[in-house]
């Protein structure tokens, strides 16, 4: 999910906290995670119980020691089959990209309850959204559709009204060709967008570091030393020096993999390319921890870091020691802030969603799965949780 590389005027940011434009002031749905509190998240249900495309979703709650329960209140929005819905960081409103490329909004209360802003926010077709990201003020959003640049291929900026929720375009801010993630690198302002023909980048450059103001493009480099990739899950480590990429294009004749490009403070450098990794369809980090979810091979699988070693700093350790059975059919990955500097990383699966601890020290510990039921009206689309 991607963002526009532009500052608002900072007046314009102001007026939503009524603040005066001579001061630099907090966003109006800024936050910090409370691990120690339950916190709420949506999961969305794309078929009814026989078999047809649904646009349920469904709110769950997640306690401190990460257990994943049921609050059996429901809503509808856009269907999401796939993907991750992101929160603001004060957990207030959520965002979901739609298979048909709209946005769905809604908000969530201390109790979970929840308020649909956008059923599903297509801007009149002046966009299709594949993946948004969130300014940390949760003032804005920058939306990625990943068409070619004739085809309105590139990063929008989209403002978040402060009252309600509701969004509008402020328009394409960078042109670029099928774009596919935008991912934050460290404060906000700089990004690594993932995509080609960006602001003058050469051919076979796939990651380019922009800063947020201008915009500007620092760096680009290329990400495999073919142009056979498609790429599936993308993330950033936790102290954003390194950009995962997953490479799961099934018709290459080329191993799955994942690329390890190096974030430097003007521009990436291609470091490493892991492999093989079938169907990296999903990638999660937190802290020194990352998960690659491998989507048709059944498993997760963790990389190993060394930060010692400049040179390769990854390599592909294994698949988890699950608790209780091995994932089927996994798909997306979304992190959520737990104890003693800790994370719980969520896999959604067919029907259930799995709970991984990643520990302080980078240990990755299967917690379970928590199971939806049978039947096809719990099977298990889109989800996330507030930070």
């Amino acid at each position: 999910m991607v963002r526009a590389l532009m500052l608002l005027p900072v007046a314009t940011l102001l007026a939503c906290n009524g603040g005066d434009p001579e001061e630099v002031v907090a966003g109006c749905r800024d936050g910090s995670p409370n691990p120690d509190t339950t916190r709420y998240g949506v999961v969305a249900h794309p078929y009814d119980a026989d078999a047809n495309q649904a646009d349920l979703w469904e709110v769950v709650s997640l306690d401190p020691g990460g257990a994943i329960s049921r609050t059996e209140q429901n809503f509808h929005m856009g269907r999401a089959a796939l993907g991750t819905v992101a929160f603001t960081s004060d957990g207030s409103l959520g965002f979901a990209v739609h298979d048909d490329g709209t946005i769905g909004v809604f908000g969530l209360d201390e109790t979970g309850t929840s308020t649909v802003v956008h059923p599903g926010w297509d801007d009149e077709d002046a966009l299709y959204a594949v993946s948004l990201t969130l300014h940390p003020g949760g003032e804005r959003a920058w939306v990625l559709d990943e068409g070619t640049i004739e085809q309105g291929g590139g990063i929008y900026e989209v403002a978040i009204d402060c009252t309600d929720g509701t969004l509008a375009n402020l328009g394409r801010i960078v042109e670029a060709t099928h774009p596919s993630h935008l991912l934050s690198v460290g404060d906000g302002d700089h990004h690594v967008l993932l995509g080609e023909d960006v602001l003058d980048s050469s051919a076979g450059e796939h990651a380019h570091l922009l800063d947020t103001e201008g915009p500007t493009r620092l760096g680009s480099t290329s990400m495999w030393p073919d142009d056979e990739a498609i790429v599936g899950g993308a993330a950033v480590t936790g102290d954003g020096a390194y950009v995962l990429a997953g490479d799961f294009n099934m018709f290459s004749g080329l191993p799955n993999r994942v690329a390890v490009v190096r974030v430097q403070p003007d521009g990436v450098e291609g470091l490493q390319v892991l492999s093989p990794i079938e169907d990296p369809v999903s990638i999660a980090t937190w802290g020194r921890s990352a998960l690659v979810v491998s989507g048709t091979g059944d498993a997760l699988v963790a990389l190993d870091h060394d930060p010692n070693n400049s040179e390769a700093p990854f390599s592909i350790g294994g698949p988890l020691a699950y608790t209780g059975a091995a994932p089927l059919l996994p798909s997306s990955a979304t992190v959520v802030a737990g104890p003693s500097g800790g994370g719980w990383i969520l896999v959604a699966e067919l029907s259930s969603i799995r709970t991984v601890q990643s520990r302080s020290d980078g240990s990755l510990v299967d917690q379970g799965v928590f199971q939806f039921g049978s039947g096809f009206e719990n099977m298990v689309g889109a989800m996330g949780m507030q930070p």
